[in-house]
Parts: C-alpha cells; structure tokens; sequence
C-alpha cells in the first residue's frame, strides 16, 4: 500500500505513514485506489503532439517555421506527463499551427518561383528568338 500524501510504499496494517505521519485509518482502501488511479496509463489524456508533421515541415517545407513547430512539439509529452493538461494541449496546437504555417509558405514560395520562372523564361526565350531571326 502506498501513503496517499507522500505516496510512500508503507505496510499494509500500517494506521499512520511513517514518513510523514499521515492518519491511514481515514479510508486506506480509496486512498490506494486514487494512488493506483493517478499512475494508471488509461487515466492519463493522451494529447498529440503533432512531432512528425513538424519534422516533415522542416525537412520538406520552410525550415524556420518547422524549427518552432519542433520546439512547441517537444514540449507535449513533458506536460502531459506532469498533468499539465491546458499548456499540453496549447503546445499541441502552436506545433501543428507552425507546421500549417511552414506548409503555406512553402507553397506560395513555391507558386511565386513558378510565376518568376515562366516570366523569365518566356521573356528569355522571346528575346532568343526576336535575336535569331535578326
């Protein structure tokens, strides 16, 4: 059985913890089901943490925005495990909206190259040509 104050492993027959001195004899029996129930996996939120869209980002897309995409990601798991559900899940959403906003860019960058690239080459292939004929 553990204390339910300092969850200190303790005797079962034990009536105070003789760690912190906590009064047993209250309900020890609810008191090792809350402890059982705080360290039961099932009991935790599970929370995503959006790492791999954001390494996708950074690799494929824009790197600065993908880097603060990882940052906010790495930071998940950490929160969710200290209980800190409301920051987990605000962490959660800055790493897929910084992967979204690296995604975005990278295809306006995209879409602006293209433009650049057809005006260039359209003005370089008619001066080739207005220079071939002459």
């Amino acid at each position: 059985m553990n204390c339910p104050n300092c969850h200190n492993e303790i005797p079962d027959d034990s009536k105070y913890c003789p760690k912190c001195g906590y009064n047993l004899s209250q309900n020890p029996v609810n008191a090792t089901q809350d402890w059982n129930r705080f360290n039961d996996p099932q009991y935790t939120r599970h929370i995503p943490n959006n790492l791999v869209w954001a390494i996708l980002t950074t690799i494929f897309c824009c790197l600065p925005f993908g880097i603060v995409s990882i940052v906010y990601a790495a930071k998940v798991d950490g929160l969710v495990a200290e209980r800190k559900y409301a920051d987990a899940e605000k962490a959660s959403r800055n790493a897929r909206n910084w992967a979204i906003v690296a995604a975005v860019v990278h295809v306006c960058l995209v879409i602006v190259y293209c433009i650049f690239a057809f005006l260039f080459w359209g003005s370089v292939t008619a001066f080739h040509v207005m220079h071939m004929w002459a």
